[in-house]
């Protein structure tokens, strides 16, 4: 993605989720946690979508849909915060604005 703005709190782009989980042993790699730290974008239209090696599946939607689509308990924590977070004002005035 190349267009878009981050969800920010003034001057200070805030994290919107921590997302901890145990990535198991593999070779001489011992298990270990993984950290994502997750922030908000707001995509510019018209983005094309890019399927990269971490990718399974790729697609936009509205973010009423993300519980008809997804079940994994950290995207739904994090869509909650999306959500509760933002606005309608607030989405619309981060699409006006550049990176």
């Amino acid at each position: 993605m190349q267009n878009f703005v981050f969800y920010d709190e003034g001057s200070r782009r805030i994290p919107i989720d921590v997302d901890i989980h145990e990535i198991p042993a593999r070779g001489k790699e011992p298990c270990h946690l993984h950290y994502d730290i997750r922030y908000c974008l707001v995509a510019g239209p018209e983005q094309e979508l890019v399927i990269s090696d971490e990718s399974h599946d790729l697609r936009w939607f509205q973010m009423n849909q993300l519980e008809e689509i997804a079940s994994e308990e950290s995207l739904l924590r994090m869509g909650g915060r999306v959500r509760d977070q933002l606005s309608a004002t607030a989405l619309e005035k981060m699409r006006s604005k550049p990176c």
